[in-house]
């Protein structure tokens, strides 16, 4: 399974929720994103859910200190480049200036 729930200590509302994000070749470990979620258990599946959306389709960015600047580029090295013409994505990379 590639994401659980966890219940945190009792009456604290609250659960953790882990997904596997699979074998690093760079580290040779295999990574892992723990998440506190408030709330109830539904919440925390909705929110596990939503991550395994995002590792599905690629649009998962591990939490860190990425710059608005890479985060664009990916961007549109990613995901514009499937839903805009070149044209476009010329003119985009243009005005956010991000080459």
């Amino acid at each position: 399974m590639r994401g659980t729930i966890v219940e945190r200590p009792k009456g604290s509302r609250n659960y953790a929720i882990r997904i596997s994000l699979g074998f690093d070749p760079a580290t040779g470990k295999y990574g892992q994103h723990w998440e506190a979620v408030p709330g109830t258990k539904r919440d925390a599946e909705k929110r596990l859910a939503e991550l395994l959306h995002q590792l599905d389709t690629g649009n998962y960015m591990k939490p860190g200190k990425t710059t608005l600047a890479d985060f664009l580029q990916r961007w549109l090295s990613d995901t514009a480049s499937q839903t805009y013409r070149q044209e476009a994505m010329t003119g985009i990379a243009v005005s956010w200036k991000v080459t």
